[in-house]
């Protein structure tokens, strides 16, 4: 069984938060919950984020043993420079580009690394 975990970006400082994802309804507004979920609720840590950045963990890693998240920018056949292309999520699975050029756990096999990620590095997927 994978981990179901979240990042976003705060929307106080733009740093990334990883946890649980929250959506408080009554403000419309979304958190990352980053805390141990405890009976008494004596450990909540919400972080507000912006709701754009937010993607969830693949519950794979590249190459490196870096985790792979939606939003991420991925290079698959690594070894010869070759492919690039966005991490997302569509009905079923996490896919590999815009075109949904394979599902990524086709693409785990073959050494994908990760360079990046849409919110901080869209300029990687420039000329894809």
């Amino acid at each position: 069984m994978r981990d179901i975990k979240f990042r976003g970006k705060r929307v106080d400082n733009s740093e990334w938060v990883y946890g649980y994802y929250v959506v408080w309804e009554g403000r419309y507004t979304h958190f990352i919950y980053t805390g141990k979920i405890k009976d008494d609720f004596s450990d909540f840590v919400f972080h507000e984020v912006d709701p754009a950045t937010v993607g969830q963990y693949t519950g794979l890693k590249d190459k490196n043993g870096k985790e792979i998240w939606e939003g991420d920018i991925v290079k698959y056949h690594p070894e010869c420079n070759r492919g690039i292309g966005r991490v997302l999520y569509e009905g079923s699975g996490f896919y590999v580009g815009d075109e949904f050029n394979g599902l990524l756990d086709d693409f785990a096999t073959m050494g994908i690394e990760v360079t990046g990620n849409i919110h901080d590095n869209p300029e990687l997927l420039e000329g894809d």
